[in-house]
C-alpha cells in the first residue's frame, strides 16, 4: 500500500498547489481510507466493478449461516450483456478477488417474474424493481426480534478474515494452519529413522 501511495498520491500532491491541506493526504491517512474502503466495498457486477453499497456493509459475517441476502438488478442498457441479470452482492473478495469473484450470477427471468407476480398490484414496488440502482435485501430465514441479522463474506479461512476485515471466527470450518516443512522434518527425524523420514518427506513433496 505504501508503494501505491508513493507512486500515485505523492506525485499528485507535489505536482501543483493544492486547494486542500496535504496533511489529510499523507501515508497514514491513505492507509486509513484504503482500509475503510477495502473492508466495506462490494463486487457489484462486471459493468460497475467494485463500489461502496450503503446499508449492505452494516451486516457482520457468519460462515454458512447468513440471515440476509443482497441482490442488485443490473440494467441491460448500462451493461454490455444482452439481457439484464440479477447479481448476488458480496463484500469484495480476492481469491480470484474472495476479495474470489464472489458473485454468483443467477438467472433474472424467473426471480424477477416471481417478484412481479407477487407484487402485481404494487406499482411503487414495480418502479423500484425497474430502477437499476435498487438494492434488494432478502431475508433467507426467520430471525427472532432482537437477534443480530448476519450476512456472509464467503467461505474464508480466519487468516483471510483477519487480513481483510480485522476479525476471526471461532470454529471456522474453512480455517487452515500452515506448518513450516522444516518443523515437520525435525519432528519426523526425532521419532523415526533417517531413511523413513526422507521417504516420507519425498512423498509430501509429491503431494504439493
Amino acid at each position: 500500500m505504501y508503494g501505491d501511495w508513493k507512486e500515485n498520491i505523492l506525485p499528485l500532491m507535489m505536482s501543483a498547489p493544492l486547494m486542500f491541506s496535504p496533511e489529510f493526504f499523507d501515508v497514514e491517512q491513505y492507509f486509513s481510507a484504503r482500509s475503510l474502503i477495502s473492508s466495506r466495498s462490494f463486487n457489484i457486477d462486471d459493468f460497475h466493478g467494485f463500489g461502496m453499497v450503503p446499508l449492505a456493509y452494516l451486516f457482520n459475517h457468519k460462515t454458512n449461516a447468513e440471515d440476509v441476502h443482497f441482490t442488485l438488478v443490473s440494467s441491460d442498457v448500462e451493461s454490455d450483456d444482452s439481457t439484464s441479470q440479477l447479481n448476488d452482492v458480496y463484500p469484495y473478495d480476492d481469491k480470484s478477488k474472495c476479495w474470489n469473484s464472489p458473485l454468483d450470477k443467477v438467472g433474472s427471468d424467473s426471480l424477477v417474474n416471481e417478484a412481479n407476480n407477487a407484487d402485481d398490484t404494487d406499482s411503487d414496488s414495480s418502479d423500484l424493481r425497474d430502477d437499476p440502482t435498487t438494492l434488494e435485501m432478502i431475508m433467507v430465514k426467520n430471525v427472532k426480534a432482537g437477534n443480530e441479522v448476519c450476512n456472509t463474506y464467503g467461505s474464508l479461512r480466519n487468516a483471510a478474515l483477519l487480513h481483510r476485515y480485522g476479525f476471526t471466527e471461532a470454529n471456522n470450518p474453512y480455517d487452515i494452519v500452515n506448518i513450516d516443512l522444516e518443523l515437520v522434518i525435525d519432528w519426523c527425524s526425532s521419532l523415526f529413522s533417517r531413511r523413513y523420514s526422507k521417504a516420507r518427506v519425498s512423498l509430501w513433496r509429491k503431494l504439493e
